[in-house]
């Protein structure tokens, strides 16, 4: 219930912060449909909800939970703390694009040897969306302290909550892989 609260009154202020930045034309033209259904703004929506989708139903079933939410963040601080049109849609392919390789992985590779697969897919992909977006700021001759900040986001989130869930309040995590069996290990090895 808190969390929910929280949530809500975070959602508020986004929406006030939206309202006073756009200001009432800026947020009515912000909610009008367009009338196609192809348009950059549309491509856009899909590619975000394509992303959430994938991080639910392919990335957290069965890539251990700190890589994928590293991934998933990693993708959304770049997108949209970067803000270049580009950098949204270019960060939202790569998470198209490993969700679809992540897919095929585990429609083609048997049980027990795709979760190492998928894990390590997916720390590649980490790898690629981090250099991808920094490779493009060089180009356009920006400077790297928004990359930075968006990488101690992705990368520190999940080493904070994955170990508060799995070991402070003893809460199972969706898929516990590469990174949860390596902090089991390093647990068990320290408290013996």
């Amino acid at each position: 219930m808190l969390v929910g609260l929280g949530i809500l009154a975070l959602s508020g202020l986004l929406v006030r912060h939206a309202a006073r930045t756009l200001g009432r034309d800026g947020v009515r033209e912000a909610l009008r449909p367009h009338a196609t259904l192809v348009s950059a703004r549309n491509l856009r929506l899909y590619l975000i909800l394509g992303s959430i989708i994938a991080y639910v139903y392919v990335f957290v079933p069965h890539v251990d939970f700190a890589l994928a939410t590293a991934f998933f963040l990693a993708v959304f601080v770049f997108a949209f703390h970067l803000d270049r049109e580009a950098s949204v849609t270019r960060n939202l392919v790569l998470m198209a694009g490993l969700a679809v390789v992540v897919g095929a992985v585990l429609a083609l590779v048997e049980a027990p040897a795709r979760g190492p697969a998928v894990d390590l897919l997916t720390v590649a992909g980490i790898i690629a969306v981090a250099a991808v977006n920094a490779r493009a700021l060089v180009r356009q001759g920006l400077a790297l302290k928004p990359w930075w900040t968006g990488l101690a986001v992705a990368l520190l989130t999940p080493a904070v909550v994955c170990p508060v869930f799995r070991y402070g309040l003893l809460v199972p995590l969706p898929h516990e892989g590469l990174v949860i069996g390596s902090l089991d290990a390093l647990r068990y090895a320290l408290f013996r």
